[in-house]
């Protein structure tokens, strides 16, 4: 591996070697460029802070016996903390679908959510409710009065969006209502957000520590906070990232409370960090194209347990997979109607046991899939 710098050179350096290795993937000579024939060859990109610790081990390229990782390291200690392995085209496996007939007919789906027994939520925009289907898809009910929509408490006009809270309790994005409603994990109505801080709630997030996030699509981010039980205040929003104007599609916390922003029309994925001083302004990354690593509307975003980011990839038909540092790992899905594939995806949700839900928009169904182990990162000692 590339040798440490010492504490003297300039924060977050990054050295660069290329490594070869043999056809049985041991190390072998340092040299400056691939060479052919049997051998392999990776890329090592270490970055380190000023004291020399070294933070992120990034290995490109290789041949089959060596494939691309990601090693995170402690920023206090130097040592690793996990290794993310890239899936290639491999990410997850195609398991089922439902949603395409019978009175759990879906039309053009939109937000989903998953809860902690594995059933799964989808915002039926089209038709004014929130459908609940089993893990299996068997269709369990809805909230919210199906092809009718209304004002009241507890009813829809054009919902788009629906996340689950740690307590089980259910969060509608209200689109045509210009609110966010919250249900018991039964179905019933608790209460509405909204207090004329919402001009278009397209998406949402929910925390373990009582925070509400809504994406709107008149160009900002809206938090509100909890307060004192069931009450959430107005707590403050997001209008720009680095002078330009955020425009959300997706929105998603990971497990260290930092927030992950689908900018569809930007073609790009932002990160704001959860600091003692509030929400702060991270990293960014993605370009237009069709190619890997590359974005056509990013709809929505999703961060797993295991330090993966799921995108959906809506204007490719596809859902990519990278590393929480914004490098591209892998992807699954195309274009098309048959099984495992995809048309216009526009949300996507993880359930217990590696399950991945996906609502296929132009299918007018929810496909399922289960991540690979080549998908999810390992701890390292």
């Amino acid at each position: 591996p590339a040798a440490q710098p010492s504490g003297s050179e300039a924060p977050n350096l990054t050295v660069t070697k290329f490594l070869m290795y043999n056809a049985l993937g041991e190390p072998a000579d340092v040299v400056e460029s691939p060479a052919g024939g049997t051998e392999h060859v990776r890329k090592t990109i270490a970055t380190y802070d000023a004291a020399g610790r070294q933070l992120i081990k990034k290995l490109e390229g290789g041949g089959t016996a060596i494939p691309k990782t990601e090693t995170v390291y402690s920023p206090t200690l130097g040592l690793p903390e996990r290794q993310q392995l890239a899936c290639e085209s491999n990410c997850a496996s195609y398991s089922s679908s439902f949603g395409t007939s019978g009175t759990g007919e879906l039309k053009r789906p939109l937000g989903i959510a998953v809860d902690a027994s594995g059933n799964v939520y989808v915002a039926a925009k089209e038709l004014n409710c929130v459908k609940k289907f089993s893990s299996g898809g068997t269709y369990l009910g809805a909230i919210g009065k199906c092809g009718t929509a209304g004002s009241g408490n507890g009813e829809f006009k054009e919902p788009r969006s629906v996340a689950i809270d740690p307590s089980g309790h259910i969060w509608v994005v209200d689109t045509g209502n210009l609110r966010v409603e919250e249900f018991t994990a039964g179905g019933a109505y608790i209460q509405s957000l909204g207090g004329g801080h919402l001009s278009m709630p397209y998406e949402l997030a929910v925390d373990g520590e009582g925070r509400v996030w809504v994406a709107d699509q008149s160009g900002k981010i809206v938090e509100y906070k909890e307060t004192s039980p069931g009450v959430y205040p107005f707590y403050g929003e997001v209008t720009s990232v680095e002078g330009a104007k955020v425009e959300p599609e997706g929105i998603s916390v990971d497990a260290a409370g930092d927030l992950w922003i689908a900018e569809g029309n930007a073609n790009r994925i932002t990160e704001f960090e959860l600091t003692s001083a509030g929400y702060v302004f991270h990293h960014v990354f993605g370009t237009a194209g069709s190619g890997s690593g590359q974005f056509s509307n990013p709809f929505d975003v999703v961060a797993g347990r295991w330090g993966e980011l799921l995108v959906v990839d809506a204007g490719n038909d596809s859902i990519q997979q990278y590393s929480l540092h914004g490098n591209y790992m892998g992807s699954f899905g195309a274009e098309g109607t048959g099984a495992g594939h995809l048309i216009e995806p526009a949300s996507i949700a993880l359930g217990p046991g590696g399950a991945i839900s996906v609502t296929d928009r132009g299918n007018h169904r929810v496909e399922k899939w289960q991540a690979s182990s080549g998908a999810e990162a390992t701890t390292t000692t």
